[in-house]
């Protein structure tokens, strides 16, 4: 008996949730988010400075990766006129210049995450302020990315434009 008295009341307050969720006025808009990263000349700006910071890194490791072609070529052609000291002192240039590669390689690789995220973080920041600025303005009570919603009712607001004109 207490079981069934159980369900009956969350019947009872389901349903009464359920009329209460659909008496409110519910407003919802998308947001396209991808559009606005890829028209967004603050985004474009960002990832120049990303390039442009990183791109003294990328220098290094072609410059690095150049010499160890060379190396490795020079080593190849000159195999039968080396002694064998020779051929063991390129040997060991060129296993050391290759884990110096390596290490540039990660070093840059760490330095591009950190900076991805940083910046990221910052722009998705402002990106969000620029997305609740409109749903106040809209009276929106939920926003969604076009990216996760499924479906997409015609009375829900598209603030895509909006919200690129406040982001820049």
């Amino acid at each position: 008996m207490k079981k069934l008295g159980m369900i009956f009341i969350s019947v009872l307050l389901l349903v009464f949730a359920i009329s209460s969720f659909a008496a409110t006025d519910l407003k919802i808009g998308v947001v396209d988010i991808a559009l606005i990263q890829a028209k967004s000349p603050k985004f474009m700006q960002v990832q120049k400075e990303m390039q442009d910071s990183l791109a003294a890194s990328q220098k290094k490791i072609n410059d690095a990766q150049s010499t160890l072609r060379d190396e490795y070529s020079q080593s190849q052609d000159d195999v039968a006129k080396m002694s064998a000291a020779k051929r063991k002192q390129l040997d060991s240039k060129i296993a050391k210049d290759k884990n110096n590669l390596v290490a540039l390689s990660k070093e840059l690789s760490a330095k591009e995450t950190k900076l991805r995220q940083n910046t990221m973080l910052k722009m998705g920041a402002e990106l969000n302020a620029a997305i609740t600025q409109v749903a106040k303005q809209e009276g929106l009570n939920l926003i969604l990315t076009k990216q996760a919603a499924v479906y997409v009712d015609s009375q829900a607001v598209d603030v895509t434009k909006q919200v690129a004109e406040i982001f820049g």
